[in-house]
């Protein structure tokens, strides 16, 4: 499928320092704190017990400054406040940090003092870049120097002078160092977040393909629908002229009056300006339907979501596709193609089941008459124009009573249950004048007819014994009227259907008609 975008649609922008660059921070300020403790306690003398007591009771708050961070975040976090607001904020803490530990290095740390500010500019190159290394950089001089003037740590003005200008030379190196490393590290995370999501899309289609299994093929996109949620959408909906849009999740994101149109393999996505703001909405037509599928969400969308969403409606379409194949297949594995009547399994199947029922049930068994000589007169496609015929009237004069079925040849059977198996004699009675009715094949009369045997029973009964004893009754009508006929009863008139009751339900005697 072709992805057509708005401009900008891809982009994807951060405002917070990524996963690896905290990780960074947190180290650097954790070798800060432990170089601080270790310059430190290497100046004191710790022959006095309250020096001791002292310096461990600074280490350890030396040593907790890290865990200030984390803490302050939480607390902007709870607050709410922007990520560019907490990022100066926790700027401003190591800075102050880095400047306190210089004061704690006392003297010792004198020439070491500015190395140590070193770090709090790494810090501010990974979280605000070359712009945060300068502010930084001028900071910790700034700090310096009020240091210097409060007699807090003497330093001559022009050593400070010098260590301020190595420090910016320091600066500079780690802003370019630390760019080029942010840089690698943006790209690697970006590409792991898309990895990540990726696969993420493949679980969610690969699930839906699981749960289309077995549904019917109506119900397809609905189970799209749901599993498009899982592709950061917030609702999802289908369009189609012919029907209501149906939609799940967040239906505020779908306008009332929607109305789509796009192109076939062809994913629309489309930038929306309504009642709750900007709505981006990701749109493809699902071939065998013709809907019109979307996804929607108050975020941006990626090239990656869209063509989940689209491998998502291509699964479906498969899915349909093969529904429909076996649809059909079933259907053609039912159905006679000649005749357009249930085969003979989905009749013993229907009968079976009306048998085990407590309903009467009532079987009609037609043979056709003379299909051989119509064969053999006038050739086998008049032949199969006689069966279909036949079968047709059959299946319109019984209409939604009963099921009717071809069972083999040019023999048709119906099968009724309920309180219209009783009236299977009055029903075979009244068909014959419909099958007699002769038709006609280019210009020619086919003469057209059947002999009708009627079995009837009531539960407990046999499906066997029901076809058979209609069976029977047919042939003892074929031999009544070949006694009658001397063996051709084509120039007899319709004599009244042949009746066999199953333990004797019906209560008539059997009797014997050709029609």
């Amino acid at each position: 499928m072709t992805v057509r975008a708005p401009s900008g649609a891809d982009a994807e922008s951060s405002t917070t320092v990524g996963p690896e660059a905290e990780k960074g921070i947190a180290l650097s300020r954790w070798l800060l704190a432990m170089v601080s403790v270790a310059l430190y306690l290497g100046g004191r003398s710790f022959e006095n017990p309250r020096v001791v007591l002292h310096s461990t009771a600074v280490a350890i708050v030396v040593l907790a400054v890290p865990l200030l961070a984390p803490a302050s975040r939480r607390v902007f976090q709870a607050l709410s406040c922007s990520p560019t607001a907490s990022a100066v904020v926790l700027q401003l803490i190591d800075t102050a940090s880095v400047i306190s530990m210089t004061v704690l290095a006392g003297r010792l740390a004198a020439d070491t003092s500015w190395a140590l500010s070193s770090v709090v500019i790494v810090i501010a190159a990974l979280r605000f870049g070359a712009v945060g290394v300068l502010v930084t950089w001028a900071a910790v001089s700034a700090g310096h120097v009020m240091l210097s003037s409060l007699h807090v740590q003497s330093v001559p003005s022009a050593l400070l002078l010098q260590r301020s200008g190595a420090l910016l030379a320091v600066a500079a190196v780690i802003a370019l160092l630390t760019s080029w490393l942010q840089a690698g590290w943006e790209t690697q995370a970006q590409m792991t977040r898309d990895a990540e999501r990726r696969s993420t899309y493949l679980r969610a289609i690969e699930d839906a393909g699981r749960a289309m299994q077995g549904v019917p093929t109506a119900q397809l996109p609905l189970v799209a629908l749901e599993h498009a949620l899982r592709l950061d959408f917030e609702a999802a909906s289908t369009c189609h002229p012919d029907e209501a849009p149906i939609a799940v999740g967040n239906g505020d994101l779908v306008p009332s009056d929607l109305t789509l149109d796009t192109k076939p393999d062809v994913i629309e996505v489309t930038a929306w300006t309504g009642a709750t703001g900007v709505t981006s909405s990701i749109s493809v037509v699902e071939r065998r339907t013709g809907k019109v599928i979307t996804g929607w969400t108050t975020g941006p969308t990626s090239r990656a979501q869209a063509e989940a969403f689209g491998e998502l409606v291509l699964r479906t379409t498969a899915r349909i596709e093969l529904g429909q194949m076996l649809d059909a297949a079933r259907l053609e594995a039912q159905v006679d193609p000649l005749t357009g009547l249930w085969r003979r399994h989905v009749f013993d199947h229907h009968l079976e089941t009306a048998a085990a029922g407590t309903e009467p049930v009532a079987v009609l068994f037609f043979d056709l008459d003379y299909f051989k000589q119509i064969n053999d007169r006038y050739g086998h496609q008049i032949g199969d124009a006689t069966l279909s015929t036949a079968g047709q009237r059959l299946r319109h004069f019984v209409g939604h009573n009963g099921l009717v079925a071809r069972y083999g040849g040019d023999e048709f059977v119906v099968v009724l249950s309920g309180p219209v198996a009783l009236l299977a004699h009055d029903l075979a009675t009244e068909v014959s004048p419909v099958i007699n009715a002769p038709f006609f094949v280019d210009g020619r009369r086919i003469p057209l007819g059947a002999t009708v045997g009627v079995a009837i029973g009531r539960a407990p009964m046999s499906p066997a014994a029901l076809i058979q004893q209609a069976d029977e009754a047919v042939l003892a009508a074929k031999s009544a009227r070949n006694a009658r006929t001397g063996g051709d009863g084509r120039s007899q008139p319709p004599a009244q259907p042949a009746h066999r009751d199953h333990d004797g339900l019906a209560g008539r005697p059997a009797a014997a008609a050709h029609s």
